[in-house]
């Protein structure tokens, strides 16, 4: 229990309290005090012995019933100050429970934050990944619609010196060439039919050459154009494929976030009902200090200090407890003197 709340309504109590005893220790000093000897100081003495030796007044029938009410106040103060106390102290215990709650709820909330923010990074990263990757899908589909290019110079000729019959009728021409400069040589430069003859075989082997150079050339062109074509259709549907499986992952992810983010909601909404505990709680302290303050009006009460309703005069708790004791111990001997 906060012990400034009982600060606060016991402060009034201790201010009339220190007035009661402060004009009470001046009317003793007053009442004390030292007289010239003479004739004044025998009958002054006397007068206070029969004042202490007088038997006590029994107090009157209205006075009984007064503090008979007063008696009943202060018992039911009491009674309902242990109800409040009570509750009180399940509720400090709750508090207690619900402080470690808060502290457990704090580290799990700063878990799932952490837990959150990964997913959700993962889930952006992938986003930007497909979105580049259905942007690589478009490019090459609008690549698949046009005409395919005509493939490189020197990829074809590649592809050329690799054919077999190109290769053979090559070695036939080179032949037939060495062959007619031999018979150029030996005929001492006439045309002789041999020479002819052979001219005529490499003219026919050239024009076979260049005809199959153009068909191999035709012939490969086309092959490579459908490679190209078939690569970049190959290239969509693996493409496709793969944007199709990262929509699927992204999805899963989705869901992570989702429930990650359900989970932190949750986690964050658990701390809403603190704020109403502890008003009902404060509601109930400052009653329990104000019917103790009640109480402690009404012992003074009985012991014939009468104190004002005070509130919000802020003093120590324990300084206040020991001036009511004191004052009431004095009041107490006072009545034994009687």
């Amino acid at each position: 229990m906060n012990r400034g709340t009982l600060l606060t309504a016991f402060g009034g109590t201790l201010l009339a309290v220190t007035l009661v005893s402060g004009v009470g220790w001046v009317a003793a000093q007053q009442g004390t005090r030292v007289e010239p000897a003479g004739d004044v100081a025998a009958p002054v003495a006397k007068a206070n012995t029969e004042l202490v030796n007088a038997p006590p007044q029994p107090p009157e029938p209205g006075a009984i019933d007064e503090d008979k009410k007063v008696r009943d106040q202060i018992k039911n103060l009491a009674l309902e100050a242990l109800h409040l106390k009570a509750q009180l102290q399940k509720r400090e215990k709750e508090f207690e429970q619900l402080a470690e709650e808060i502290e457990k709820r704090a580290v799990r909330r700063a878990a799932l934050q952490k837990q959150f923010d990964e997913v959700e990074a993962e889930y952006q990263k992938l986003s930007r990944e497909i979105v580049k990757m259905e942007a690589e899908l478009a490019v090459l589909k609008r690549r698949v619609a046009r005409p395919v290019s005509e493939p490189e110079a020197a990829l074809i000729q590649q592809e050329m010196s690799r054919d077999a019959s190109l290769k053979d009728l090559s070695s036939e021409l080179q032949s037939a060439q060495k062959q007619l400069r031999t018979v150029v040589e030996q005929g001492t430069g006439e045309m002789t039919p041999l020479v002819q003859k052979q001219k005529e075989k490499v003219a026919e082997l050239e024009k076979r050459c260049d005809a199959l150079q153009t068909s191999v050339r035709g012939e490969i062109t086309a092959r490579l154009k459908l490679e190209i074509s078939q690569s970049l259709r190959d290239r969509i549907a693996k493409q496709s494929m793969e944007v199709e499986i990262q929509k699927e992952v992204l999805e899963v992810i989705r869901s992570r976030r989702d429930a990650s983010a359900r989970m932190l909601d949750d986690a964050i909404s658990g701390t809403i009902t603190q704020t109403t505990r502890d008003a009902d709680f404060d509601a109930k302290r400052d009653s329990l200090a104000k019917i103790q303050a009640e109480i402690t009006r009404l012992q003074l009460k009985r012991e014939g200090i009468v104190t004002p309703h005070t509130e919000g005069t802020e003093a120590k708790l324990d300084s206040l407890i020991r001036e009511i004791g004191e004052l009431r111990k004095e009041i107490r001997e006072l009545k034994s003197k009687k």
